[in-house]
This record gives structure tokens, C-alpha cells and sequence, in this order.
């Protein structure tokens, strides 16, 4: 070892020892199974209530507002118009309403019985913990990286259970010689360190993550890990898994046939957890999450909801589409939809949560959105996806696009009321889909509440705050992404601790 690697080891094993004095017990361990069922069993009961309640809040509206519209000049007319946009989500949210309340039920659970009666067959399995990272937060991955390998002995150890399992850290040659101490570590740790080369070049000259996926698959089939009996389980840099990632894990494979190939779950946001609005939002991607094992469970397939991290897939079905999509800003739909094309309806629920942290910043807000609109932009344009895929994508995009519109529109309601948008039925319309938006918010923040209970504030207005700049980052990030476009793959903060190297 070259002296300038010893002091780069000796450096990060002071930061690690001074890390772990401060938190001597690490945020992993309070992802159990016992908080996965609570949260789940308590959204279950909630269902019917919510149900009620949005007819209510619906039917009020109504009668609020049972007017049509009042146009009586020009200004009224553009008034009006810009308020017609909140119309063009609207079959969206009955999809993610309908899908939502599919899903929601005790099936939802992890159950040790099943899993037990399963027991032998796991023998013959084995889950690669795949974590591709391009290595700018090697705290944050320390952190993931620790969360998998306590819980994957947990779980072996605790329920007698025998799999084989490895947790690969797939990452850029460069980064690796740069930080060679630090991988080094993780290989004492057991962990399986897959460092792209440089001079590696795809077929279709693959750029960013999906490069480094698609030289991960080629290692796994040099290394006979291309069968039926193998998986890939996929994570983030800042994604960590609980006791219930692990659980879940292990009732999809047992499960799983030729029909049902992919598992995708809910994420969960409670790392780095601050009471302002880039962590408030981010928890509307988890409700996003339950309407996504909806559509799968509904149609094996989410055409309004994928994600590359804390999903689940056959290995051989994976090293057999690859990732060699080009220069993508979106290897995850790409991968989904080539999957689509090729084997059809085979997406199933992932149960069990994962833990990922949000943007520290208002800058990396933006910046992640900016990436999945360019990625969304560059996949419309690719003449091999067939239309029926791009339609729902065109369809997302659309309503992402009017979503500042429709902000614009209740704000100018206020200073200029031009009436309703239909007699009776544009305000039964109205609050229907303030009710989702709401509802949304609430159901996020219930998910989460086990995770961040002693970060709730006490006062209510500071969670309407924090809701109200959420979503508003939210409205601009589309516009953000078109207006300051970059050709560059946007490597988000997350590492809140100074790095350990």
C-alpha cells in the first residue's frame, strides 16, 4: 500500500471512530418489521375515512361553490383559462386514488408464517445487494453500506433463515484509486467492491449510472450469477435498508414465477430528517410509492411510477436486457419499459420499506428534478419505445407542466374571483382535488411519523409552511429543467457529516 493510500486509511478509520462515538446507536436500527406493520396496518384503517372524507370535503365544495364561470372581460377570460389547468391531472389523481386504495390492505403485511413456510426454498437463493454509487458522499454510503451487511446477519441469524446473499458497491474506477482505503474497508466488512474501468465502453456507448450497471450485470454472468434462483436487489448511495427491506425481500422471491419478475416497494425519506419543505415533499413520493404497487398489482406494471433504487429483479431477466440504453439521464424507465416490451405485465408489490434521505438544498431540489425531466425528455424521443409506453410519460409530464399554472390560479382566484369552472360539478371537481392534495401530505407525513417523531413540530403553521414551499419547489422544477438544461448527470449532496476521507 503506497503511503498516500495509508494516510487516506488512517484518516477515514479516525473519522469512522469519531462517527460512531457520536452515534453510538446508528438510525438503522430503528427500521424493524414491527414499525413497517404498524405503519402499514395504520394507513389500512385510515382507508375508509379517507373515503369518507373526501366525498364530504367533495360534496361541500359543491354547494360552496355552485356558480359557473363569470367572464366579463378579457382579463376574466385569461383568468379562467389559466384555472381550467387543474383539470388536466385530474384523471391522474382518480388513477393514484383508485390504485391507493387498491393496495391498502392487510396483504400489505410481512408475514413470518409464510415466510417460515417458505424456509427451504431459500436454501437455493441468493440476493445481490447491488449499491451503485459514483462516489461524491462516501458517508452516506458507509452508512447504506453498514444498514444492509447489520441486517442481512440480523435476519439470518435471528430467524434461522439460510440464503445467500453478497452486498456488491459498484462504482467508477477513478473514485476507487482515489479512496482506495476507504473500499478497502468495506471489503473487511465483507463487501463486494466492482470498480468500473475506464477504458469500459458498451456497445452503445453508455454513459453515467447505467454504464456501471450494465458492467455489473457482464461481472455477475462471468460469475455464474445468471440464474432463476438469483436477484439483484438495487440501491442508491443513501439508500438503507431495515429488518422489513430484508423480510420483504425474501416474501417476493418466494413468490415469485415467470410472471412476476420485478418487485417494486415504497421508499421512505426519514435520513437527515429537518421539519422544512425538501424533506415535507419528498414524502409524496412515498403515497406515490403505494399508487405505484397499485398500477402493478392492478395491471403488473406502474406507467406512472418507477424508480431505480429499492426494487427487485430477476437476475437472469436483468443481464439479459442489461442497460445499455446510451447517453440516459433515466436507466431506470428505460430499463422498466424495455421490461415491458419484452415480458409484459410482470411488476409486482415489493413489500417492506427503504430508507433514503432528501436534498439538503434547494439547489439539488431542483437539480434531481431537472434529471428525471431529461431523462423523461430523452425517452420520448427514442423511436424503439412504442407509443402506447410514451403516452402515460407524455400524459406525467403534462401534469407536472401545469402544476405552477394551477398554483398561479389559486393565488389570482383570490385577487380576481371569475366564479366556478362548471355550475355544480366544477366545484364537486375542486374539491376533489384539493382533497387528494391534502390527503397526499397527510398520509406522507403518517407513513413517516414513526421514523420522525421527535422532529414533529409543535405548531401546525409550520407544517403548512413547509407544505406550501414543497410544492411550490415542486411547480418550478419542471420549468427549471427546460429553462437551464445540462448535458452532465447532476450528482446530488446527501452527505450531511464532514467526509470520512
Amino acid at each position: 500500500m503506497t503511503l498516500c493510500a495509508k494516510l487516506k486509511l488512517s484518516i477515514w478509520t479516525h473519522s469512522s471512530i469519531i462517527y460512531l462515538a457520536n452515534h453510538s446507536n446508528p438510525p438503522y436500527e430503528e427500521y424493524t418489521l414491527r414499525r413497517f406493520n404498524e405503519a402499514i396496518t395504520k394507513q389500512v384503517e385510515k382507508k375508509g375515512g379517507r373515503i369518507r372524507n373526501m366525498l364530504l370535503f367533495s360534496g361541500s365544495a359543491m354547494l360552496l361553490f355552485p356558480g359557473g364561470p363569470k367572464i366579463r372581460d378579457l382579463i376574466d377570460a385569461a383568468f379562467y383559462a389559466t384555472r381550467i389547468s387543474c383539470l388536466i391531472p385530474l384523471p391522474l389523481f382518480v388513477i393514484q386514488s383508485a390504485s391507493i386504495n387498491r393496495i391498502l390492505t392487510p396483504e400489505l403485511l410481512i408475514d413470518l408464517n409464510k415466510i417460515e413456510a417458505h424456509k427451504d426454498d431459500y436454501e437455493d437463493k441468493r440476493i445481490i445487494y447491488t449499491i451503485t454509487t459514483k462516489g461524491e458522499n462516501l458517508a452516506t454510503l458507509s452508512e447504506s453500506f453498514d444498514s444492509t451487511v447489520h441486517w442481512l446477519e440480523a435476519v439470518k441469524e435471528q430467524y434461522r433463515l439460510d440464503f445467500k446473499s453478497e452486498v456488491w458497491v459498484v462504482t467508477e474506477e477513478d473514485n476507487y484509486e482515489s479512496n482506495q482505503g476507504f473500499y478497502q474497508s468495506l471489503e473487511k466488512k465483507g463487501g463486494v467492491i466492482i470498480s468500473t474501468p475506464r477504458s469500459y465502453k458498451t456497445p452503445n456507448n453508455t454513459l453515467f449510472k447505467a454504464r456501471a450497471l450494465h458492467y455489473a450485470s457482464q461481472v455477475r454472468v462471468e460469475r455464474g450469477i445468471n440464474t432463476c434462483d438469483d436477484w439483484v436487489y438495487h440501491q442508491d448511495t443513501e439508500t438503507m435498508i431495515g429488518e422489513d427491506t430484508v423480510l420483504g425481500n425474501l416474501d417476493f422471491i418466494g413468490d415469485a414465477d415467470d410472471n412476476c419478475i420485478v418487485g417494486s416497494g415504497i421508499i421512505l425519506y426519514p435520513q437527515d430528517w429537518r421539519y422544512q419543505y425538501n424533506s415535507v415533499e419528498e414524502t409524496t413520493r412515498s403515497v406515490g410509492d403505494i399508487g405505484a404497487m397499485g398500477q402493478a398489482e392492478m395491471w403488473g406494471a406502474t406507467p406512472f411510477g418507477y424508480h431505480g433504487s429499492h426494487i427487485i429483479i430477476r437476475a437472469d431477466i436483468e443481464n439479459e436486457i442489461g442497460w445499455d440504453f446510451g447517453k440516459s439521464h433515466s436507466e431506470d424507465l428505460l430499463f422498466s419499459l424495455n421490461l415491458r416490451k419484452r415480458y409484459g405485465a410482470v411488476t409486482s408489490r415489493l413489500k417492506g420499506f427503504a430508507y433514503e434521505k432528501p436534498p439538503l438544498s434547494f439547489t439539488d431540489h431542483l437539480k434531481q428534478r431537472r434529471r428525471w425531466i431529461l431523462g423523461l425528455l430523452e425517452v420520448l424521443k427514442q423511436p424503439e419505445i412504442p407509443m402506447r409506453f410514451k403516452a402515460p410519460l407524455l400524459y406525467g409530464l403534462l401534469t407536472w407542466m401545469t402544476a405552477l399554472p394551477s398554483l398561479a390560479a389559486a393565488m389570482l382566484s383570490w385577487l380576481r374571483p371569475t366564479g366556478g369552472l362548471i355550475d355544480y360539478l366544477g366545484g364537486l371537481i375542486l374539491g376533489f382535488t384539493w382533497w387528494l392534495i391534502i390527503s397526499t401530505y397527510m398520509v406522507g407525513l403518517e407513513i413517516h411519523e414513526a421514523y420522525i417523531e421527535n422532529h414533529v413540530p409543535k405548531k401546525l403553521l409550520k407544517v403548512i409552511w413547509s407544505v406550501v414551499l414543497g410544492m411550490t419547489a415542486d411547480a418550478v422544477s419542471p420549468w427549471y429543467a427546460l429553462i437551464r438544461r445540462t448535458s452532465s448527470y447532476d450528482e446530488i449532496k446527501k452527505d450531511s457529516l464532514v467526509n470520512p476521507v
